[in-house]
């Protein structure tokens, strides 16, 4: 059904936009706490074997992106 089609299309365009929106605004965050606490390195937590709990900064990014960007308006159009 090619109507059925288009409104997948249109949400997944939608949540592809939803998703680019939050990538954004986390790099600007993650930038920010690099600086400001003088970090070398950014390491994803799943790559991750074993480390400190005082060097995992993802409560802070949570934060503060909970703080910047409490919701994100997904625009669903055909």
């Amino acid at each position: 059904n090619k109507e059925a089609q288009t409104k997948r299309k249109s949400i997944a365009n939608a949540r592809k936009d939803a998703i680019t929106t939050i990538e954004t605004e986390v790099e600007v965050i993650l930038k920010k706490i690099i600086e400001t606490e003088k970090i070398t390195a950014v390491i994803k937590k799943t790559s991750v074997v074993l480390s400190e709990d005082s060097i995992d900064i993802t409560q802070k990014v949570i934060d503060e992106l909970n703080k910047k960007l409490s919701s994100v308006k997904v625009d669903i159009t055909p």
